[in-house]
């Protein structure tokens, strides 16, 4: 079955050669390889160009240019368009692949039925070095365990590394939120939403760049902002869905999530994020903590986070600063 392996491009001049070496070095060999160029400001789509020109392999490939820069999320989009394979498979242009990842995740998929979705391990280079934990077993096949794990994060959310059907995504309509930061978030809650089948393949298949400096690293406001409505955004779906204090795995991602931003925004050193705007986000936070969260059904752990989440943000605020720099120097 064909793969298509769709990497938008935009300023990765220095790191587009190896990506596309990474694809065309694949082991398993019906890939059609989607580029859209989203009109940067460097030389990378002539790179690509001249890699392409080069190229002697079978892989097909096509170079799909916009008209003008719409972000990341338009450029996936477009790729979903425009795909023609039986599943999709999204690379970041600065991410490189092991020569037998498509091949181990395609081995995942049953010869009775077609997956939902793959998910392959993730490791990380570069800046920083880690392996993101897929902690769900090899096979899903209800919707409930899919979102089961999901709520407890034992898969990540980011869309690449998911070797996804592409009738399935588009029999649903999941697409990418335009003009948004963190819209993976909303990409794998959908494929959590509907996904009746998954398969887990535990080895490595993808090598994740953390660029110093880069968005991963350095956020802006936007960045809290965002995450914050695409949050709101999943638990109102979550609320349609069932009712969030149901059970304790809801009632604790909810919580859960709620805390990690809270968090974050707290350890953020970003010297143009002023005081009153970190307190505007976490006021923020506390509003919708007030909508979803309840204190029953809850272990001790994530009685201690909401608790935390609802007390005064000007009594919270400095001792949570004050434990996580010191907890940083140890």
């Amino acid at each position: 079955m064909k793969v298509s392996i769709i990497i938008p491009v935009y300023n990765v001049a220095p790191y587009i050669g190896a990506c596309l070496q990474s694809v065309f070095s694949q082991t398993y060999k019906d890939i059609e390889v989607i580029i859209v160029d989203d009109c940067g400001t460097d030389n990378s789509i002539k790179i690509v160009q001249t890699i392409i020109s080069n190229y002697q392999g079978k892989f097909k490939t096509n170079i799909i240019h916009h008209s003008h820069n719409r972000g990341l999320s338009a450029a996936r989009n477009t790729g979903i368009e425009k795909a023609t394979g039986e599943y999709i498979y999204f690379l970041d242009s600065d991410d490189i692949l092991p020569s037998n990842s498509i091949k181990s995740l395609i081995n995942k998929i049953q010869p009775d039925s077609y997956a939902d979705f793959v998910i392959g391990g993730m490791e990380t280079f570069g800046y920083k070095k880690y392996t993101y934990p897929l902690l769900s077993r090899e096979y899903l096949t209800s919707n409930k365990d899919i979102f089961i794990d999901f709520l407890l994060f034992r898969w990540n959310v980011m869309a690449c590394n998911k070797l996804i059907n592409t009738s399935f995504i588009r029999k649903h309509n999941i697409k990418f939120l335009e003009g948004y930061y963190h819209e993976d978030m909303d990409f794998s809650f959908k494929l959590a939403l509907y996904a009746q089948n998954m398969a887990c393949c535990h080895d490595i298949t993808y090598h994740y760049l953390i660029r110093d400096n880069s968005i991963t690293t350095y956020k802006q406001k936007k960045n809290y902002t965002d995450f914050i409505k695409i949050t709101n955004n999943n638990f109102l779906l979550l609320e349609k869905r069932c009712n969030v204090n149901s059970l304790p795995y809801i009632s604790e991602y909810v919580t859960e999530s709620l805390y990690r931003i809270f968090i974050e925004i707290i350890k953020e050193r970003n010297p143009q994020i002023k005081l009153r705007d970190k307190f505007n986000l976490l006021n923020q936070i506390k509003q919708i903590n007030k909508t979803y969260c309840h204190f029953n059904k809850r272990t001790l752990p994530y009685k201690i986070k909401y608790l935390i989440l609802e007390s005064p943000i000007i009594m919270t605020y400095p001792i949570l600063r004050y434990y996580l720099i010191a907890k940083t120097k140890k």
